[in-house]
């Protein structure tokens, strides 16, 4: 009798855990979060393409003015390299002004001409490529760094996806 008890007890408690699970899953499928969150996921994706259409117009002016899309890259190449100006046109001073403290290194001068090269070279091979295109919104958004799949662009078909 005791034995017939305890599986009874054992049973019990087993079917009592499958309740709460399917308890619990039903609650979660009735739940409108995802409802929510899919919403959400709409409402973000439609606002942030219209504002890169807005964004893309400015800059495709911007770049028009600026004599076209190879002028621009120029200038943002230019920019890239650019970061150290500051650095560079008080080249031998110190926090003080007075020019006592050691230049640069031989190793790191050669470690900076060699990495502009490399960002001279990968931007020709850009350049080389995106050449026919002109300034598209693919540009734009890859120099904005926005992944074009999370905004849903597609690059092939130049539009967006729906």
């Amino acid at each position: 009798l005791q034995k017939h008890h305890t599986q009874l007890l054992n049973t019990l408690s087993s079917l009592r855990a499958r309740l709460e699970t399917t308890t619990q899953a039903l609650e979660i499928e009735a739940s409108s979060e995802d409802a929510e969150l899919e919403e959400l996921i709409k409402k973000w994706t439609v606002t942030s393409r219209d504002a890169a259409e807005e964004v893309y117009v400015g800059m495709k002016e911007k770049v028009d003015g600026m004599g076209g899309w190879k002028k621009w890259k120029a200038t943002q190449a230019a920019g890239a390299k650019g970061w150290d100006n500051g650095q560079e046109a008080n080249k031998g001073r110190d926090e003080d002004g007075d020019g006592d403290e050691e230049e640069i290194g031989k190793e790191e001068k050669k470690e900076r001409r060699r990495m502009e090269r490399d960002a001279e070279e990968q931007a020709e091979k850009e350049d080389e490529e995106e050449a026919d295109e002109g300034f598209t919104m693919e540009i734009m958004l890859r120099s904005l760094n926005i992944p074009l799949d999370v905004i849903g662009y597609d690059q092939q078909q130049q539009r967006w996806n729906d």
